[in-house]
């Protein structure tokens, strides 16, 4: 910011100012992704899954038992980066500044901060179908094709159990058969033995688009089936929350996802870690404030260091939404 920055204010006459954007609107993100510690020491984050046994074997009077043994599972890694903005006054723009520009600054900082954590986060969804964003199993979070115990050859991933599972819905539009659906493959699924496994849906996430939202909450508010004549019973009267994501690109993608929570737990596995989070104006690692020597320029910096990353794909459906929806 220079003595040009409040060019207006020195002028005219200004009878109100006004901050030109909310600088309260809270972050989202927190909404939809698990946030856990980061740890301590490090530039990454590693998750590692134990793979348990599989089912018992009839033994034969007089006959030993069948053994089995636990292993481990392919690791999950993501790593740290860090996001900066800065901002500078001169000495002059100090002193000539009508507005106190610069005492505002850190509540600009904050609110983009926030906004920029939102963008970030959203990305597991956005590269749900794929990007380049792959698991530990190979595939993208949404895949009709996830290897169960995953296992590396030189042609790529394969199933050590034989056992692959989908959380996909394809393109299926959102009605009420799809979301049994949804509900069904969810209780289909099977753990790396082929023991039953089962993640609770509870949320369904859309994109802010009018036409979408209003057939979620048709779905999900009405006790009849939205789209039949006879109006037979919904069976997903209630059932949902509906959660609009306003980050998300598509505007036809939805997702159906379980409740936040920890590893072993009904939940899913989208995940924040924070190594610090000082885009609140709350003080800490992330806020910079110096005085350059030379120039006597006053410079505030914000920053802020996380990790994104989806440790498993159980507790997640995903559709593509057969494309935009007209209506």
């Amino acid at each position: 910011m220079t003595t040009n920055t409040s060019f207006q204010k020195q002028t005219h006459v200004i009878h109100r100012e006004y901050m030109a954007w909310r600088d309260d609107i809270p972050e989202q993100w927190r909404s939809f992704f698990n946030e856990y510690t980061a740890p301590k020491k490090g530039r990454f984050v590693q998750f590692m899954p134990v793979i348990g046994l599989g089912r018992f074997q009839q033994k034969p009077e007089g006959a030993a038992a069948v053994y089995d043994a636990p292993h481990e599972g392919r690791l999950f890694f993501t790593t740290f980066s860090t996001y900066a903005l800065g901002v500078s006054i001169t000495k002059e723009g100090r002193i000539e500044d009508p507005l106190d520009l610069m005492a505002k600054a850190p509540k600009f900082l904050a609110q983009s901060a926030r906004d920029t954590k939102d963008k970030i986060a959203v990305g597991m969804y956005v590269f749900a179908f794929g990007g380049g964003k792959l698991l530990p199993d190979g595939q993208p979070l949404i895949s009709a094709a996830h290897p169960m115990d995953p296992q590396v050859s030189p042609t790529g991933f394969y199933s050590g159990s034989g056992i692959y599972q989908s959380n996909s819905l394809g393109n299926m539009q959102l009605t009420p058969e799809t979301l049994m659906y949804a509900d069904n493959l969810s209780q289909s699924w099977v753990n790396e033995r082929g023991l039953k496994a089962k993640k609770t849906l509870t949320r369904l996430v859309i994109p802010n688009n009018s036409v979408l939202e209003q057939i979620a909450q048709e779905i999900v508010g009405t006790p009849t089936h939205p789209n039949e004549i006879n109006r037979k019973d919904n069976p997903q009267h209630n059932r949902w929350k509906v959660q609009v994501n306003r980050d998300l690109v598509s505007q036809s993608q939805y997702f159906l996802q379980a409740e936040n929570g920890e590893p072993g737990e009904d939940c899913h596995a989208l995940t924040v870690w924070m190594r610090w989070n000082d885009g609140d104006a709350k003080g800490g690692n992330g806020w910079h404030t110096y005085e350059d020597q030379q120039t006597q320029n006053r410079v505030i910096i914000s920053s802020f260091r996380l990790a994104i990353g989806a440790w498993d794909w159980p507790g997640i459906v995903g559709s593509l939404g057969g494309g935009p929806i007209s209506g």
